[in-house]
């Protein structure tokens, strides 16, 4: 089995926030991957304001 490919960013949340990071960062060219603990959408958005942090 061969590793995959590191992403660029790791997203943790598929909220309305984790989402449409996910979708700008991928438009920009960058290899997005979104983690969660379910399926996109299920959840309700506890970081309304978008809490973004840079590592």
């Amino acid at each position: 089995m061969s590793a995959s490919p590191r992403p660029d960013v790791v997203i943790v949340g598929a909220g309305i926030v984790g989402a449409a990071c996910a979708y700008e960062l991928s438009r920009s060219g960058l290899s997005v991957t979104v983690c969660d603990t379910a399926y996109p959408g299920a959840g309700a958005t506890s970081a309304g304001m978008g809490h973004v942090l840079v590592m």
